[in-house]
């Protein structure tokens, strides 16, 4: 059996097993060289919700969603212990080809990363990766997955146009749209919209609202309205720790820790 085959039957088998979370990660600590970043964390993300990290700068946030589909692994000094499990399946097992992972578990950063060719070309740049693709696949994927971020309306007409022509709100829907090319079971997004103007924001708002029916999201924001805007499902992190998690309306209206509400409601971390 191939390592990609080995690997989706290994995933496939752990779906009865955590019917509601799609990723899991067990007692997982990170250092960079010395220095702790993340102490001893465990968080269910659920399947076809917006799971939303709030939390301080310096908290972990960037360094745990990362480590969802291993890009930490590129980083200088950095040590991990615990584990990850997409579907019941830990994605450090050896069998696992980070390709292919980052393929089910896709990434958009904070500023819009596109390529210098054209918009077109953008959206295909993951895809060509794995398959080889017609020239009518390759429009009809374009089309589908445009339209799948409403972008498709304002582009069809200037697909070879250089993606750099575009506004940052556009090209941060394109990386969205590159992304969803691949077909991913999951979407990471670190603060998205925190370079974008509160239109451009509002779009990707609501892109990842429709979004959640078919997807699920994990979203890293530094913004509390945002977070009580689009999530479902809420992720507090202070120093490295998770302080509470649970619905959105739960930590909002009810939180279990003096932290969190201190946190949500003034915006001072008192961890």
């Amino acid at each position: 059996m191939s390592e990609k085959h080995s690997t989706l039957k290994l995933i496939q088998n752990g779906l009865s097993k955590h019917p509601e979370s799609v990723l899991k990660a067990i007692n997982l600590s990170v250092w960079i060289n010395d220095s702790l970043i993340l102490n001893d964390i465990n968080l269910y993300v659920k399947r076809n919700r917006i799971n939303c990290i709030i939390g301080p700068s310096g908290a972990g946030k960037s360094t745990l969603i990362r480590s969802f589909n291993r890009i930490n692994d590129e980083t200088d000094g950095l040590r991990a212990k615990g584990s990850i499990r997409f579907n019941g399946s830990d994605i450090y097992d050896k069998d696992v080809d980070t390709s292919w992972l980052r393929s089910r578990i896709g990434m958009v950063f904070q500023k819009p990363a596109v390529f210098p060719v054209s918009i077109k070309a953008n959206v295909l740049m993951g895809i060509r990766h794995h398959r080889k693709l017609t020239r009518l696949e390759e429009l009809q994927v374009s089309e589908k997955n445009l339209k799948a971020v409403s972008l498709w309306a304002e582009v069809s007409h200037r697909l070879d146009d250089k993606a750099s022509s575009l506004s940052a709100g556009q090209q941060q829907r394109l990386c969205i749209a590159r992304t969803l090319a691949v077909e991913p079971r999951v979407i990471l997004l670190d603060e998205p919209t925190s370079a974008l103007d509160p239109v451009s924001s509002k779009s990707i708002e609501d892109l990842l609202i429709r979004m959640k029916q078919n997807y699920t999201i994990l979203f890293v924001t530094h913004n509390i309205p945002q977070a009580r805007r689009i999530a479902d499902e809420l992720i507090f992190m202070c120093d490295g720790k998770i302080i509470e998690a649970g619905p959105k309306k739960q930590l909002f209206n009810h939180p279990r820790k003096e932290a969190t509400k201190k946190y949500l409601g003034e915006d001072i971390c008192d961890c």
